[in-house]
């Protein structure tokens, strides 16, 4: 007997993150992760390569003009452009305090390795799902 086989794929899927906290073991928590397909997923990442590019852009002119960054202005550009990497893939996380602007901020300052780990984590499932086609 066939197995069943919905084109439309259920519109969020969740799945299991280690943060990583400096000095200490990471500490797993579930993410709600939105789905999409191909053409979106396709879309997102260009758009993150474009702002992190446009990032690169604005510092190197710049120091063109004789105004080089700070490694806090530096953070602070990266720091915004992460936030907006998990809010384009994230609806909800599995800490105590509530999902919003200011909590993924916060996250996202907590170290660099914090974004990847979510990321990472995001494209993993999509990986798991190629291996399953």
């Amino acid at each position: 007997m066939a197995k069943s086989f919905k084109l439309q794929v259920k519109p969020t899927f969740k799945s299991v993150v280690e943060i990583p906290i400096v000095g200490s073991t990471p500490m797993k928590t579930t993410f709600t992760f939105k789905t999409f397909d191909r053409h979106g997923l396709a879309k997102v990442i260009d758009k993150w390569a474009e702002e992190g590019q446009a990032m690169i852009a604005e510092m190197r002119e710049d120091a063109v003009n004789d105004n080089p960054w700070s490694l806090e202005k530096l953070t602070s550009r990266e720091v915004e452009l992460q936030a907006k990497q998990v809010k384009d893939i994230v609806l909800g996380w599995g800490f105590d305090d509530e999902f919003n602007d200011e909590n993924i901020e916060a996250l996202v300052s907590i170290s660099v390795s914090v974004t990847d780990a979510i990321v990472q984590q995001y494209h993993s499932a999509y990986d798991q799902a190629r291996k399953g086609n």
